[in-house]
């Protein structure tokens, strides 16, 4: 399994379009550039076996995690939502 790259920033801001700084959101901490945190539901059993895994592979879950969705998007050609439908506000 691939490690990631860690990256942690000690300045904790982020440059806006206008060119000025900001606070880093919380969701952004110490994450490498374009990494978001999110929290999801998963079925327990899935759990159990991505923290195996991970135990095994001496990976982070997000790092299993990665490898997961990487190959499982490599096969299929995924379209964006259409602006009208965003399900989510764009911050």
């Amino acid at each position: 399994m691939a490690k990631m790259k860690s990256h942690t920033d000690s300045d904790q801001e982020i440059e806006n379009e206008e060119g000025s700084n900001k606070k880093t959101p919380s969701t952004k901490t110490n994450l490498p550039h374009g990494w978001t945190r999110t929290t999801i539901a998963m079925r327990e059993e899935h759990i159990e076996k991505l923290q195996a895994l991970a135990w095994w592979e001496r990976a982070l879950y997000r790092e299993v995690l990665e490898e997961i969705l990487e190959q499982f998007f490599s096969t299929r050609q995924i379209r964006p939502i259409p602006k009208d439908r965003k399900l989510f506000r764009e911050e």
